[in-house]
């Protein structure tokens, strides 16, 4: 019998299994490797930093020192490459934005991650007051993260492709049992698809459709991720990343005109370059109703928990509170309450 099995092989179902493989736990992992979900669509990039107040992060002191241990570690277990430090510039729209990005580098509580020596110039950028560098950002490959991972659990007879039906699985005190097999408790790493978990009625989800662009812009630097009224981060081969968009009625994969529209009007405004399109694509984010992780117990079975919530956040999110999970089922540790499924009781 396996310790575990996880339904969902995204962000959070893929970490939760390196994870459990690092702590020596068994598993399966089950996913049908749709070829759109909210992880393969999910620009991957990490910046402690909320831009509109230059305030930390939810808790992005802590998550940033794990992330930067986790991937590295991942990326040596894979024989891969996906992860990209970039540093991002914020374009100034003001004077004053300007000078507050300095005071801030100078002495606040993110003073670690701002460079107070504004850069001026980036050719093909219009920035008439100047950018802000961003210290410690990056980004993964989460198309390679995610497809390596689940090559490397087939390769260990740990990955079942295909998609669960809620019916299919029987739940004991001391086990649960999915295609024959047993397990001693199950982690539900679905996404937006949780809402219809009976396990877990009480969980408070917020799907939200994102929209993103790739794009070819020959001359432009990819020394950096750039940030204004939209995102732009360089994928190599003179390729950028275009995101994203946010859209709490439309629930449908498809990607939309509007969006690419409002992203490409957006992106006018600071790129002076001409591009071409290469793709478009959609995905629902699981945001939660608080902007935070959910992680912890099911309130109707007790070998049954959950991971889910990571929003746009998930590369931060995912290594710290996967940990946190896994340490809590295993050893008894808390979880902290600002994350704790128990919260939406």
């Amino acid at each position: 019998m396996k310790n575990y099995i996880i339904i969902g092989g995204g962000i959070a179902g893929a970490t939760i299994a390196h994870q459990l493989d690092s702590h020596n736990l068994t598993f399966d992992l089950v996913d049908n490797n749709p070829k759109y979900n909210s992880t393969k669509v999910a620009a991957g990039f990490w910046n402690p930093i909320v831009f509109k107040r230059l305030t930390m992060s939810f808790n992005a002191d802590v998550l940033m020192s794990l992330l930067k241990d986790y991937y590295p570690k991942v990326e040596q277990k894979l024989d891969t490459k996906f992860v990209h430090n970039t540093p991002q510039l914020k374009i100034f729209s003001t004077k004053e934005e300007r000078h507050r990005f300095i005071n801030k580098a100078i002495v606040s509580e993110v003073s670690q991650f701002l460079d107070d020596e504004p850069i001026e110039e980036v050719e093909g950028i219009k920035a008439p007051f100047g950018m802000g560098k961003v210290i410690g950002t990056g980004f993964i490959d989460t198309v390679e993260y995610i497809e390596k991972s689940l090559k490397l659990f087939e390769s260990n007879s740990s990955y079942i492709n295909g998609r669960i039906d809620y019916s299919e699985i029987e739940y004991a005190n001391e086990f649960v049992k999915f295609n024959g097999e047993k397990y001693e408790k199950v982690i539900f790493c679905e996404g937006y698809h949780a809402i219809n978990n009976p396990l877990f009625p009480e969980l408070r989800l917020k799907p939200t459709k994102g929209e993103l662009l790739i794009l070819e812009i020959p001359g432009l630097s990819q020394d950096y991720a750039f940030a204004k009224s939209a995102g732009l981060i360089p994928i190599g081969n003179q390729q950028f990343l275009v995101g994203s968009t946010y859209d709490w009625e439309d629930m449908t994969e498809d990607a939309t005109e509007a969006a690419k529209k409002k992203l490409l009007y957006n992106l006018s405004d600071f790129l002076g370059l001409d591009y071409t399109i290469i793709d478009h694509q959609a995905g629902i984010r699981p945001s939660s109703y608080d902007r935070r992780p959910i992680i912890g117990k099911s309130s109707k079975q007790g070998n049954a928990y959950i991971m889910n919530g990571l929003g746009t956040k998930g590369v931060m999110y995912a290594p710290y509170y996967s940990e946190m999970l896994i340490k809590h089922i295993e050893n008894g540790t808390n979880l902290e309450e600002d994350v704790d499924y128990l919260r939406m009781l």
